[in-house]
């Protein structure tokens, strides 16, 4: 019984993006920090962002886009809630 609620609750932390891939909401939060501190940073535009994932961490470009594609329809709640990062 304890191994179906554990695996339960994997599965409700699971996330698929746009292009089918599935990762964590913690793996989903790294990705959104890491786009909001370069987005901080001033380094690029950001709609160059999902080839800086793709070089940098070795993404598949679908699963690069979905993620900004996340990342920018979510900033704003995102942001509301984790204010206290980066």
């Amino acid at each position: 019984m304890d191994v179906q609620y554990n695996m339960e609750k994997v599965m409700s932390d699971l996330v698929t993006l746009d292009d089918g891939t599935d990762i964590t909401t913690d793996e989903l939060n790294e990705w959104y920090q890491e786009l909001s501190a370069l987005r901080d940073s001033g380094e690029i535009n950001m709609f160059g962002a999902p080839r800086l994932l793709q070089d940098n961490f070795d993404m598949a470009k679908s699963t690069s886009q979905a993620i900004f594609k996340s990342w920018s329809e979510n900033l704003e709640s995102y942001e509301s809630v984790h204010n206290d990062w980066v």
